[in-house]
């Protein structure tokens, strides 16, 4: 009885699976678990391309500054 459970399990059989209500997964559970990562790896990338973004141009900003300070000493 137990072998044909775990074998299915085993081999990633939903199928089979279904036939032992005691093993059965949650869909919803997973769907709504897998939900929730997407969501959190959309924010931490989009928090990364701000932070690229606002590091570029702070990049930019004393780029500019020095160019213009040495435009100011006339180098």
């Amino acid at each position: 009885m137990i072998q044909p459970m775990i074998k299915a399990v085993r081999n990633n059989n939903l199928s089979d699976m279904m036939m032992y209500e005691d093993i059965m997964i949650n869909l919803d559970d997973i769907m709504l678990s897998h939900k929730r990562d997407l969501e959190l790896t959309g924010r931490i990338q989009e928090a990364f391309k701000e932070r690229q973004n606002t590091l570029e141009f702070k990049r930019r900003d004393t780029i500019e500054s020095l160019v213009v300070e040495l435009a100011a000493l006339n180098i």
